[in-house]
């Protein structure tokens, strides 16, 4: 039991690497991943911190413009910009699994602009495409997360013939520390 998808300082949340930690050890978690955006400048940090009673995974969310994606289980920095003069997200998906990775495209039907810069999954070259994991459980299920929707879109893309796994994540920023209905 544990936790695919956490955020500290070193990105945008409101907690430490080692809130992060003592949230999932009061929960009993057996792993916990830090998954800052666009950085793994606390991975040395979750390693540290964590020992036999909770599995650190290194992680990083790759959030660009038109969507986010979770690398999980590298500690180096994967390069997460698309565009112009960069990769496009269909080939960063290979990347991140020759480097032994695993890549979750994040909360893809997140509340997009203005409220969360590029949260929802827009990457035309990856619907899925290569990509075989979908985070469908982000967050409360009621609210601002649109797990229903991004469930939907999992089943869509299912019916369509494309083997998936689908994943779950909390997304926490380490915003309302006593809330329990994040499901811990």
């Amino acid at each position: 039991r544990g936790d695919l998808h956490a955020h500290s300082t070193h990105s945008d949340a409101a907690w430490s690497v080692a809130d992060l930690v003592a949230f999932a050890r009061a929960r009993r978690l057996d792993f916990v991943t830090l998954s800052d955006h666009n950085t793994t400048s606390g991975l040395h940090e979750l390693a540290a911190l964590c020992g036999d009673d909770l599995v650190p995974i290194a992680a990083q969310e790759l959030t660009t413009f038109r969507g986010h994606a979770l690398a999980l289980g590298l500690s180096d920095w994967i390069d997460w910009r698309t565009g112009s003069g960069y990769r496009s997200m269909a080939e960063i998906v290979p990347d991140v699994e020759r480097r032994g990775g695993v890549f979750v495209i994040a909360h893809p039907r997140s509340v997009g602009d203005p409220i969360c810069t590029g949260c929802d999954w827009t990457h035309s070259d990856v619907q899925p495409g290569p990509a075989r994991r979908v985070e469908v459980w982000n967050g409360e299920w009621q609210g601002e997360s649109q797990n229903e929707e991004g469930l939907a879109l999992a089943f869509d893309w299912l019916n369509d013939g494309h083997r998936l796994v689908l994943t779950a994540g909390t997304d926490h920023h380490g915003h309302g520390l006593a809330d329990e209905s994040l499901g811990f």
